[in-house]
């Protein structure tokens, strides 16, 4: 996967087709990637969001299930 592809698949997820909203993706992806090429800490933070987030998902589907 390059990054035009990982951006698309992001706009896909959140439901944006545009080219402008890919291309922003695009431009935040490449300023974390600046960032985290000076330090880890904000693949950390990435990497903890990503569980939280996983919690919260099965939490809520949990709690909607008949």
């Amino acid at each position: 996967m390059n990054i035009q592809q990982l951006a698309s698949a992001i706009a896909k997820q959140e439901g944006h087709k545009s080219e402008a909203i890919i291309g922003d993706i695009r431009e935040m992806l490449g300023i974390l990637a600046d960032m985290s090429y000076k330090s880890e800490e904000p693949l950390h933070l990435i990497k903890k969001l990503g569980v939280s987030r996983a919690k919260r998902k099965k939490k809520n589907a949990e709690s909607t299930a008949p």
